[in-house]
């Protein structure tokens, strides 16, 4: 959702156990990124989710994670959606 009051994206993921992910940000040239932090054990995962557009209306999404605040990333999900064909 768009968020005027803070003049960005926001997006609330929410699993079967009742974890809140919250991610927040906007485009950056022709991608979209979103980050958020949610506590795990003694520490706190980053996350961020890029989607960039392709030819054919394809889209790329890749999900990484951060344990040391964004120096190095780890593949969490790496996929891409393809139009429905009529």
């Amino acid at each position: 959702m768009w968020d005027s009051a803070k003049k960005r994206w926001s997006q609330t993921w929410v699993d079967d156990k009742g974890n809140v992910l919250l991610l927040t940000g906007g485009r950056q040239g022709p991608k979209m990124v979103l980050e958020g932090d949610k506590p795990q054990g003694q520490g706190t995962i980053r996350n961020r989710i890029t989607w960039t557009p392709e030819a054919g209306g394809h889209v790329h999404q890749l999900w990484e994670t951060s344990t040391d605040g964004g120096k190095t990333w780890e593949r969490a999900f790496d996929g891409d959606y393809t139009p429905r064909r009529k």
